[in-house]
């Protein structure tokens, strides 16, 4: 039987995945929950890099931005142009590898996952674009 608009509209709890990022630690913590992103999401990103002639460290950002959420809530926990900045100021290692996790996590293919992490000029704390895209299943923990 196919999908009605109104089964396709009903709720459904994003899918996720907590990923180590010992480079965001607290001295305990290191796990961080990345989820697949909304229709929306990937609208606001398609505008964004429809601006530009390659992907950017602000791509970078914005897309790591709306790929972490909370665990419980699967709110995102950088949200707004505040959010963002906040991301922003934490270790480059850590959201690059943040950013390549949800690149993988979001079955980016590996062309345009590598494509945006070559041409992402750096990212914010210092981390280059040249990490590869592809995630170390020592990484994660699926959910």
């Amino acid at each position: 039987m196919a999908l009605t608009r109104k089964k396709l509209s009903a709720h459904r709890p994003r899918k996720t995945r907590m990923i180590h990022v010992p480079a965001w630690s607290d001295g305990g913590d290191d796990e961080v929950c990345i989820a697949i992103l909304t229709g929306r999401d990937m609208a606001e990103l398609m505008a964004l890099t429809a601006q530009e002639q390659s992907f950017s460290a602000e791509y970078v950002l914005e897309f790591t931005a709306r790929a972490v959420v909370d665990a419980e809530t699967h709110e995102r926990i950088f949200a707004g142009p505040e959010g963002v900045a906040a991301l922003a100021a934490l270790p480059g290692d850590g959201l690059q590898a943040v950013f390549n996790a949800a690149a993988t996590f979001n079955r980016m293919g590996d062309d345009q996952a590598k494509e945006m992490a070559k041409n992402s000029k750096g990212t914010a704390g210092g981390a280059s674009g040249s990490a590869s895209p592809s995630t170390p299943a020592s990484l994660t923990r699926a959910s």
